[in-house]
């Protein structure tokens, strides 16, 4: 799993080892400031983005899972 920021697309992105990618919906994020960034993933396939606490996108899809193995990276 990987969140980090795309200076191509001008977007906050989250993906998944199985291919699901979840990016930042709307909004804009601006330099020099700090965000909080949440992912939540539950037992139904299901990943919400969240933004300074608010929804800023979410998916559903398969291969959400966080088996062992797995490696989180932010950046």
């Amino acid at each position: 799993m990987q969140v980090y920021y795309s200076a191509a697309s001008d977007n906050l992105v989250f993906t998944h080892i199985g291919g699901t990618t979840i990016s930042l919906s709307s909004g804009t994020l601006y330099l020099n400031r700090w965000y909080h960034v949440v992912i939540n993933m539950d037992h139904s396939a299901r990943a919400e983005l969240f933004v300074d606490g608010v929804s800023a996108n979410h998916t559903t899809g398969s291969g959400l899972g966080t088996g062992a193995g797995q490696t989180f990276v932010i950046g």
